[in-house]
This record gives structure tokens, sequence and C-alpha cells, in this order.
């Protein structure tokens, strides 16, 4: 929207801001901060040249160039586009009888200003926020508003994505180390067939290969949350965002999902106000204490599922102990295919575990839509709210009654002349022989 530069036509008594009816546009403003002001005079001479002066600056004469030139002032540089839009609706003649001025302001302060007149209502007990700009340019206020509201689902869009490219990477991650092992386990047990050919085992052997197996791929799974927590406990400990879909793991914990929400929203609520406030701001250090309870209450849910799974874990191991000790008299070859063969099988049961998790998170980013949606879009009211006319015109009408009355009174009141002969008759018993007429 370029709102830090701020277009106007001038006239005789004051100057008119005119949003998208100036006849060019100034881009590329360097050096590009917040710092960079200035005002500019602007005068077109024909369809290809224009004048222009620094408005500050009395004593500096104005420059002419072609449109698109890169205009160099003591500041700053900037182009000057023309816009043909409006050179084709409006005549040379009309715009060359008009003077145009630009400022460029400082974005921060523009949008602080702006900020305080937006005014956000409830509508009824439905989950609708009115959104209200008060502007004296409606047109302008209209495009903040509705490139506002596209911002901020759009944002709300790229949050969620974040999430799914975080639970990705992490998967993917996960997903390299298992298949370095699968590799190594294949080969090992590729080696070993080829050495001792096939292996016949007995159905007794089978039976508790396939307990073990399956205890193993219960103790993977636990490990790989355990890791998953691992990863949560290391953000939360950094003070950062924490952007993984923990339940795109199997962590289905409500009350860990909750509080880690409610953890994300508090360090993007601080953020923000940073953008505002200072670090010892009395709102920044309440939030502070909300952050630090909220994080200690995360690494306590975090230490209870450990040791949930830790546990798990051990009774898993134990059953899985107990079983292997039935197979050491089965015979040493075959007892080494097992081993082998178990390895490889754990490994890629959790190969293919989380290459389903992988899938499932790229189809979960693929379906994000918007949690928001927008209503109805922005427009400009049908009467302005400022000045107030009606209140403006009995304000008038009082004062047209009450402000000659008042200078009557007063000149009566101060009045110390005789006015008329029936008021010196008031004033004395002496005979008046006659009056003489003065004009």
């Amino acid at each position: 929207l370029n709102l830090n530069i701020i277009y106007k036509s001038i006239g005789n008594i004051r100057s008119n801001e005119i949003y998208k009816e100036c006849p060019f546009i100034v881009s590329n403003v360097s050096p590009d901060n917040d710092d960079q002001t200035g005002e500019y005079l602007v005068n077109i001479i024909d369809n290809t040249t224009f004048s222009i002066a620094d408005k500050k600056s009395k004593a500096a004469k104005p420059k002419t160039y072609h449109f698109g030139d890169i205009v160099k002032t003591s500041s700053c540089s900037f182009n000057v586009y023309k816009y043909d839009s409006i050179f084709n609706s409006q005549t040379l003649k009309a715009l060359k009888s008009t003077s145009y001025e630009f400022e460029i302001v400082k974005m921060g302060k523009l949008l602080k200003d702006i900020s305080k007149k937006i005014v956000l209502d409830d509508v009824g007990k439905a989950s609708v926020i009115d959104v209200t700009l008060s502007t004296p340019t409606p047109k302008k206020g209209v495009d903040f508003i509705n490139t506002l509201m596209k911002d901020y689902i759009n944002i709300g869009v790229i949050d969620q994505g974040v999430t799914a490219t975080q639970t990705i990477n992490f998967i993917d991650d996960q997903l390299l180390k298992k298949q370095n092992e699968l590799s190594t386990a294949e080969d090992l047990l590729k080696n070993f067939k080829q050495t001792n050919g096939a292996i016949e085992l007995s159905d007794e052997a089978r039976n508790y290969f396939d307990a073990i197996n399956k205890l193993d791929v219960q103790i993977s799974g636990l490990q790989l949350e355990e890791k998953t927590l691992d990863y949560i406990r290391d953000y939360v400990v950094a003070n950062k965002t924490v952007v993984i879909g923990i339940s795109a793991l199997n962590i289905s914990d409500p009350m860990l999902n909750s509080n880690l929400g409610v953890y994300n929203k508090l360090l993007q609520e601080r953020d923000a106000n940073l953008n505002q406030y200072h670090e010892n701001a009395p709102g920044i250090s309440d939030l502070d204490i909300l952050i630090s309870s909220t994080k200690k209450t995360i690494l306590d849910n975090i230490k209870t599922n450990y040791q949930d799974r830790d546990m798990k874990i051990k009774t898993f191991q134990k059953q899985g102990e107990e079983a292997k000790a039935k197979l050491k008299d089965i015979p040493g070859a075959e007892f080494d295919y097992l081993k082998l063969q178990r390895n490889f099988t754990v490994s890629q049961n959790i190969f293919n575990y989380l290459q389903q998790k992988q899938a499932e998170a790229e189809i979960a980013k693929a379906a994000i839509v918007p949690d928001q949606e927008i209503v109805d879009h922005a427009r400009a009211g049908s009467e302005p709210t400022y000045p107030d006319t009606n209140t403006n015109y009995l304000i008038a009408l009082i004062a047209s009654l009450i402000i000659p009355s008042v200078i009557i009174y007063l000149r009566i009141y101060f009045n110390n002349t005789i006015q008329s002969r029936s008021m010196l008759e008031g004033l004395t018993n002496i005979p008046i022989l006659g009056t003489v007429g003065h004009n």
C-alpha cells in the first residue's frame, strides 16, 4: 500500500490528501529505513517531465526530471513514475494547473497512529469481530482494513504451515537415522544368509521371535516419543516457540497440548508488545511471570510423560529378556539368524511407521485452511463520523442567539449617557424647556 508516502493536492486554503488519484507514484526510496522523512513539492510540466523541490528548504530551486528518473536529495533518493491512469482520465491542462506535494513519513509512527484509531467490537454472541477505522481518506481506510484482514488470515495459515513443516523436518531427521540402521541391518542379514544358506526356524523359535519382535516395536515407538519430548523440552528451556505437532507423533496428552498452545501464544504476545514497550514495562513483566509459570507446568508434564514411558519400556524389556532366555536352547546359527532378523524387522517397522507419519503430516500441511475468514469486506460509511455537522449547526444556532444578546445586554449595562427625554425626566424634577435634535 506504500502508506509511508502521502500524496496531496495543494489548494488555496489547505492541502487535501489524494489517495490513488495522484498523477505520479514515488517508489524505491533509499535508504529504506523507518527514520526516513521528507516533504517535496511537485508540478507537472508535460506528459514526460515534472519539477520537484524540497518543501523544507526555502532556498532550494525546483529541478526538472523525466518520469522514471532517480531523484537525489540531500537525505535520500527515489524514483518518480508517471501514473498513466490519471493522465488518461484528466487533461494535461488540469494536471499542470494543480500543484502537488508528497510526504515521506515514518512507518512505525504511522502504524501506531492508525492502531489508535482502530476499534474492535464483538458482534453479539457470535465469534465475529467488527473492525472500524476512522480516517479522513475513506478509500485508503478500506484498503488498509481489507489488507490487514487478509494478512492476519495468511499469518495464521503460515503459522500452521510452520508447525507442519517442523513436524515433517523432525520426522525426516528420524527417518534418515532409521534408514541408516535399516540399511546396516539388511546388509548383515544378507551376508549371514549368503554365508550360512537358508535357515529353517522351528515353530517354537518363530513364536518366541514374533513375541520379541512385537515388544521391540513397542519399545522403539516409545523411544521415538521420548525423542519428541526431548525436542519439546529443549525448545521450552530455550524460550523458543514450540512448532511441532506432537499429536502427529502419537503423544496424545491433551494437557500438554493445551499448555503448549498457551505457551506459544504468550511468547507471541510478548514479542508483539516488545515493539511498543521496553523489557521492564509492567505488561512485559506480567507476561514473563505467566510464561515462567506455564514453562514450569510444561516441564513437569514432560517429566511425567517421560516417567510413564520409561516404566513401559522397562516392563517390555523385562518381558523381552524372559522371552530371550527361552531361546538359549536354540542352535547357534538359528539364534544368530533370529537376532539379525529381529534387528532388521524392528528397524523396518519403525521406518515404515515414520514414513506413514510423514505422509500424514504432508497431507495435513496440504489441507491447511485458515482458522478465520472475512465475513464482510470493509466499506466506507455513508456519512462522515467527524465532524458532527448536526452538533456543529446546533452549537452555531445557540451561539448566534446568545452572543448578540450578551453584547446588547453589556452595552446597555455599561452605558452611562442619557438616551431620551423620558430618561432625563425620570432622573430630575427640573422643568424641560425643549430639546435639540442630534444625529
